[in-house]
């Protein structure tokens, strides 16, 4: 089943049977009009995005599960492509789910954040993954902050706050000029570490660099 939160990541289609979906929208549909009862219509839909929801956190929790333990499995294809090739999840999308998921699996989110967060809609934890995944340090005040946020907007403008600010001097970072020159900083010193083609106009070229810069957090000077 493909989640509906995250729904860019959607490249392949899945065959669902939406005919039995929709005829249970009638059901539920007319049962409440025979009741005069909107309510039970409305805990239906309630219900669905409930289960919406937490469709997203049991793909990121197994999916960042299987990707850590791949080996075991003893599978020559990568996981990235037997997922795509299964599932239809995008491979953009699998790195955003495993992201997301790490958050909870290591000590980047305090314990007395997590429950709070799980509540949370899965698309608004991506960006605090991919802040964390650039270096950025995120302090118990700013945890708060991101638990307090009462919506998406809200929570965009805390994590512009917190990317305003240096990212911790320990923080391994990728940045790349305006000719593709990879460099990676680490400790205050500055490493060569190769070169993308941006000045190649192949649509393929460039799909798959934009792909290598949003995936990798690679900070375009």
């Amino acid at each position: 089943m493909s989640d509906i939160v995250i729904t860019s990541g959607l490249d392949q289609s899945i065959p669902i049977s939406v005919d039995t979906v929709l005829d249970k929208v009638d059901t539920i549909f007319m049962q409440s009009l025979k009741e005069k009862d909107p309510y039970l219509a409305l805990n239906e839909a309630k219900t669905v995005l409930q289960l919406a929801n937490l469709s997203g956190w049991y793909l990121a929790k197994l999916l960042y599960l299987m990707e850590k333990n791949w080996t075991v499995y003893e599978i020559d294809d990568r996981f990235e492509d037997v997922v795509f090739s299964w599932m239809g999840l995008h491979r953009d999308t699998v790195s955003k789910y495993v992201k997301v998921w790490s958050l909870f699996a290591g000590t980047d989110v305090p314990e007395s954040r997590k429950l709070q967060l799980l509540q949370r809609n899965i698309k608004d934890l991506i960006p605090i993954a991919n802040a964390i995944s650039q270096g950025y340090e995120i302090e118990d005040e700013d945890w708060e902050e991101i638990s307090d946020a009462v919506d998406f907007n809200s929570l965009s403008e805390v994590m512009r706050e917190i990317k305003g600010q240096e990212p911790r001097k320990n923080a391994m970072r990728i940045f790349m000029d305006n000719v593709g020159t990879l460099f990676v900083y680490h400790q205050d010193k500055e490493y060569f570490l190769g070169s993308l083609e941006v000045s190649d106009d192949n649509e393929i070229v460039k799909k798959a660099i934009n792909r290598i810069i949003k995936n990798s957090g690679i900070i375009q000077k």
